[in-house]
């Protein structure tokens, strides 16, 4: 009766960790992101406030790459029903699938991968489901066929980050790991490989109240102009693609407020390196639609 009784508890406790909301204020997603080139930066994504969009409920999705999160920008809307994570895109009003936790081993499912890529789908076969505890808390594990390991995690998403489903096929020259994951104030997941909660690139001064650098709009518009602000004079930008092509140098600025054209710059991410007066080197990155 005693082992039985354990049983019982044992699967409540599986069958339940779902039910404690995959969506929920406070949750947060320290992802890394490393450039082919060198550039490593750490992005946070956070869940806020609800909002109401076509009768349906959503949380506000947030992010930054400071990490005391005090300039963070809007990024999207995110909404849970049955076990399936919707998200819907800060540059477009289609929604798409993120997660569907339902699927069983052998299942196909089409899910989103990096927003900031466009309507970026990819395919994922679901090859088996495990359990495994996380801070004492089991969680269902799905595990998809891939030439690298791609798994899902009960309550935390993919390993990779976020929007991070099998994302070399939207995009190369970059690489994602997802290095904690928050429930509030709780760290519910830490990367295996005992990397920090927060990386930046030595050498590259973490953007912080001393010395700001703001980009709006950011994403934005293909075509549009950005503005640089800063309390440092700045002397120079050099845009970048992912791959560490150099696109657009730009020096003798000598100004805290400047602006850039867009064009000619195709829809995707880059990587501005920023040279200020002070001698210091900021990386900001920036996304196209």
């Amino acid at each position: 009766m005693k082992k039985l009784i354990t049983c019982f508890i044992l699967l409540l406790m599986i069958s339940t960790s779902f039910s404690q909301g995959f969506v929920k204020k406070g949750k947060q997603w320290n992802i890394l992101e490393e450039m082919n080139f060198g550039p490593t930066l750490t992005t946070i994504y956070r869940i806020g406030d609800d909002t109401t969009v076509n009768d349906l409920n959503y949380k506000k999705v947030w992010y930054c790459q400071d990490s005391s999160f005090s300039d963070a920008a809007l990024f999207g809307l995110i909404r849970e029903e049955n076990e399936r994570i919707f998200f819907v895109d800060n540059n477009s009003n289609s929604e798409h699938l993120l997660y569907d936790f339902n699927i069983e081993t052998g299942d196909t499912v089409h899910v989103f991968s990096l927003p900031y890529q466009g309507d970026c789908e990819v395919e994922l076969v679901c090859i088996s489901i495990d359990t495994v505890n996380y801070f004492d808390i089991p969680r269902k594990v799905w595990s998809f066929a891939s030439y690298d390991s791609e798994v899902w995690i009960e309550g935390i998403g993919n390993a990779n980050g976020l929007f991070q489903n099998r994302y070399y096929e939207c995009l190369i020259d970059v690489y994602y790991e997802l290095l904690c994951s928050y429930d509030g104030d709780s760290l519910i997941y830490q990367n295996p490989d005992g990397y920090p909660c927060y990386i930046n690139t030595v050498g590259i001064k973490e953007v912080t109240d001393k010395t700001p650098v703001k980009i709006f709009p950011n994403p934005v518009p293909r075509g549009y102009n950005i503005r640089l602000t800063s309390s440092v004079t700045i002397k120079s930008v050099t845009v970048y693609t992912v791959g560490g092509k150099e696109l657009r140098p730009m020096t003798n600025f000598n100004n805290t407020n400047i602006t850039i054209e867009t064009s000619g710059l195709p829809k995707g991410m880059y990587v501005l390196m920023i040279g200020l007066a002070d001698d210091s080197m900021v990386m900001e990155k920036l996304i196209v639609y």
